[in-house]
């Protein structure tokens, strides 16, 4: 076994020299790959028909040197290592990818790594595998070549300075037809194409330059609008005359002139719409601090009690009137004036007493206290205070049985929580309305009083049969029953009858005894009087026995009345 190897070894070293003089010569590859099919083919079958002749080369000096040395068989250690070698074979003598299987077998069957696979099945198979990579191979290289021929005709296009937008091809075609780079691209078609590609490169250069020019002309010409200070009023009139002997006036065309101006008013415009924006909400929030301002102090003057529920704006308006607070928001333009914000703080001030109101007068009601015209407010404050002192017990009391009566707890520790937290000025404003509407109807008592004084004093004056000799019992008996009596009650009926009496004496005794005439006169009169007395007496009686028969008149008028109903209902029913 190791003869058969050492015979395998020098068989492979003298077929070395010969592999190697019959290797072609490799083009070098280009990195760039933009070629179509079409040319790609074109280009595999001149490479073929130039790998075909070198082929048959380096066949012709194969079978030279196979015939100079005797074939001796190689031992591989693995069949993929003598299938490898039998395809290095084939890649040796560089036998064609379009080759047919016995025309390669012609040019390397005197080689000793012919033998390398034994069964022919094997040896067709590596051949074809071999044909298979060779053709990628060869299509590969074509492709290489052909981009490399369209880079170098891009970067001859792009080295002619000669070239600009609007030339055509055949005046490209003149200039470059004797430069290797034109001719390595053998598509004129493909020429074509690239030309056309290379103008458009070069229009969107000169578009890009041109647009850069005009913006870098534009940007000029901003900032000598800027420089000049213009206003958002300006006229381009007036500013064209000003600045057209500047170059960035100069660099730019009337209408792009005109629409930069333009934008530049607009920004302007925006800027100074900002900055009265900005002036605009500066002064609002100012106004609005100026507004909390006084909110603050109308909630002082509120916790202080100088505000109440019924306070009217009139009354508050000297306690403020000289304050900063005040007189800012009177400064205000927009926004709620003083007074509105005074308003909003009463209405929160009447919600709070009306709830409040409740609670005292439930309070007071058991607390006993009762407003008269003469109440203090001391006494009303203790009033309450006695009830918020008396929950507080309760509760403190009750606390063993709070789990028993949790809610009822919880509600009256409620009702005495917010009793206790009632403002001053609610409670001198609920004091000052109970003692007003009593003074109020105290007064109305006593202006009924004096006028039912009035009326009596004069129903005495008036009255038939009344002499300073009359008693208060003989008028009691004959007036009691009168409006006049009733209104007044006895008592102060007897004071007033007292008086005038007293009155009637005094005008009695006023006429004076002057002599004897007057004194017979007198005794007549006395006479009379005792008469005219007795008769109203009697006139009395009378008046009061026609009142009682006009009384049971009367009541046995109703009765008739009834009588004769229920006759006619008895015989409407007989008749039904």
């Amino acid at each position: 076994m190791p003869e058969e190897m050492k015979q395998a070894q020098a068989a492979a070293a003298a077929a070395a020299p010969a592999a190697a003089a019959s290797k072609p010569v490799q083009a070098v590859p280009l990195a760039a790959a933009n070629g179509n099919a079409s040319r790609d083919e074109a280009t595999s079958k001149s490479t073929d028909q130039q790998a075909g002749s070198a082929s048959a080369a380096t066949a012709s000096a194969a079978r030279e040197s196979a015939a100079r040395e005797p074939v001796k068989p190689i031992i591989y250690p693995t069949k993929e290592a003598a299938k490898e070698a039998f395809k290095e074979l084939l890649s040796d003598f560089a036998v064609p990818a379009e080759a047919s299987w016995d025309n390669a077998m012609r040019l390397i069957i005197h080689d000793p790594r012919y033998g390398a696979l034994k069964a022919m099945g094997e040896k067709k198979s590596a051949f074809n595998e071999y044909c298979t990579a060779r053709r990628a191979a060869e299509r590969e290289e074509a492709r290489r070549r052909q981009v490399a021929a369209k880079e170098g005709f891009m970067l001859l296009l792009e080295e002619t300075a000669e070239l600009e937008v609007g030339d055509s091809f055949d005046r490209a075609a003149k200039l470059l037809n004797h430069d290797g780079r034109w001719k390595d691209l053998e598509s004129d078609a493909l020429r074509r194409e690239l030309f056309r590609d290379h103008m458009d490169v070069l229009k969107r250069k000169q578009a890009e330059e041109a647009r850069r020019k005009k913006d870098a002309a534009v940007v000029a010409f901003k900032e000598l609008l800027v420089k000049a200070n213009l206003k958002a009023t300006s006229q381009w009139r007036k500013v064209s005359a000003k600045l057209q002997d500047e170059e960035a006036y100069e660099l730019l065309d009337r209408m792009t002139r005109l629409e930069v101006f333009q934008a530049h008013i607009r920004e302007l415009e925006e800027q100074e719409k900002q900055q009265r924006e900005k002036e605009k909400e500066a002064k609002r929030r100012k106004e609005r601090q100026n507004r909390d301002k006084f909110r603050q102090l109308l909630q002082k003057h509120r916790d202080e009690g100088i505000i109440a529920v019924r306070l009217r704006w009139k009354e508050y308006t000297p306690h403020i009137e000289d304050t900063e607070e005040y007189q800012a928001v009177v400064k205000n333009t927009t926004g709620s004036r003083p007074r509105e914000l005074f308003d909003d703080l009463i209405i929160e001030l009447e919600e709070e007493y009306d709830k409040a109101r409740p609670l005292m007068k439930e309070a007071l009601k058991e607390s006993g206290w009762t407003a008269t015209p003469d109440s203090t407010y001391l006494s009303f404050v203790e009033a309450l205070d006695s009830q918020v002192a008396k929950a507080a017990e309760d509760e403190k009391g009750a606390g063993d049985d709070a789990a028993d009566a949790a809610e009822p707890a919880e509600k009256s520790e409620g009702a005495n929580s917010k009793l206790a937290s009632i403002r001053d000025s609610h409670k001198r404003t609920y004091f000052e309305e109970l003692v007003g509407r009593a003074k109020k109807k105290a007064a109305e008592a006593d202006k009924e009083r004096k006028k039912n004084i009035e009326r009596f004093v004069s129903f005495v004056k008036n009255a038939e049969g009344l002499y300073s000799s009359t008693t208060w019992e003989e008028f009691q008996d004959a007036f009691e029953k009168e409006e006049e009596f009733i209104a007044v009650g006895p008592e102060t009926a007897k004071q007033l009858f007292d008086e005038h009496i007293e009155k009637l004496k005094a005008k009695e005794k006023s006429k004076g005894d002057d002599d004897d005439d007057k004194s017979k006169k007198k005794r007549r009169s006395s006479r009379h009087d005792d008469d005219d007395h007795k008769k109203s007496k009697r006139h009395r009686r009378d008046r009061s026995r026609d009142r009682s028969r006009d009384k049971s008149r009367d009541k046995s008028k109703e009765r008739s009345r009834g009588h004769s109903r229920d006759h006619r209902s008895r015989r409407d029913m007989d008749e039904d």
